[in-house]
Parts: structure tokens; C-alpha cells; sequence
């Protein structure tokens, strides 16, 4: 764990589901994240401070990631334990030892190339193929023999 990681406890309410929201009480790291405790599954979201109670977070923009199964340590315990395993990794021993390697994972995709695109000042949320569709799609083009078809020139 680096010096900058402050921990504290609090609590947060995840927005509405069925009209009501749920509060749970974790563990927020910088004031940015928290973990928490849900049926013994260990969860990280995005959080806001709530501007009439500093203890208090809302939910992010973010949905949630269940980050560990079975869970029954004090969250602050395992959270600060947890950090400081990953902060000691790098980025591709991440996707690889972890991600990749996780029992029981169905695929997803992580959209990677955004950080590529964000590096070349692309939108942000725009994937490799869309950029290049949308490149393609702004050349000329002319229709070819009276039909509808359109043909690069």
C-alpha cells in the first residue's frame, strides 16, 4: 500500500432498485471507493460524498464489481490487505494472472482499446471499430451503375 491510500469507515446508499434504496456500511478508499459486504460477497463501486453528510456517500456513475466471494473478515482488514497485493502488480499480471484466470469467469470485454483511443484524443467511449466506421463512412463515395450500392472512390 503507498502512503497516499487513506481508509475510513462509512456508508452508502446504492441507488434505487424497486423504489428504495439500500444502505451498507464499508470501507472507503480516497474518498473515491468503497468496499463492501453483501451476503458474504465483497464489492467495490464508485462513490460520491454526500454534500449534507460527510460520512455518508452516494452511488457513482459506475456500477459495481463483485470482487470476492464468501467473505467474512472485517472489510477494513481485507480491503487494506487486498490493496496491497494488487498495488504490488502490474497492470498485465493483472489480466492475466487474475482476470483471465478467474474459475467460473464468462467472457466479458474490458474495452481496452479506449485507452489507446484516449492517448490519441479520441472520444472517450468510442471503440477502435466505431472510430474506424465512422472514418470510413465521412470518405466519398459514388453510386455505381444506377443501383444503390455505394462504392469508396
Amino acid at each position: 500500500m503507498n502512503g497516499h491510500d487513506r481508509f475510513e469507515h462509512a456508508s452508502v446508499a446504492i441507488a434505487p432498485f424497486d423504489d428504495e434504496y439500500y444502505h451498507y456500511d464499508g470501507c472507503v478508499l480516497n474518498k473515491r471507493y468503497i468496499f463492501f459486504i453483501d451476503e458474504n460477497v465483497l464489492w467495490l463501486r464508485e462513490v460520491q460524498p454526500d454534500p449534507n453528510d460527510p460520512s455518508q456517500y452516494m452511488d457513482g456513475e459506475s456500477g459495481g464489481i463483485a470482487i470476492g466471494n464468501i467473505v467474512k473478515d472485517n472489510v477494513l482488514n481485507l480491503t487494506t490487505e487486498l490493496v496491497t497485493h494488487l498495488r504490488s502488480m502490474d497492470a498485465l499480471d493483472f489480466l492475466t494472472k487474475i482476470l483471465l484466470c478467474t474459475p467460473e469467469r464468462c467472457d466479458f470485454n474490458l474495452q481496452l482499446d479506449r485507452l489507446i483511443l484516449d492517448q490519441n484524443h479520441h472520444p472517450r467511449g468510442q471503440t477502435v471499430q466505431n472510430v474506424l466506421l465512422k472514418k470510413q463512412s465521412q470518405e466519398p463515395f459514388y453510386y455505381h451503375n444506377n443501383s444503390n450500392k455505394r462504392v469508396r472512390s
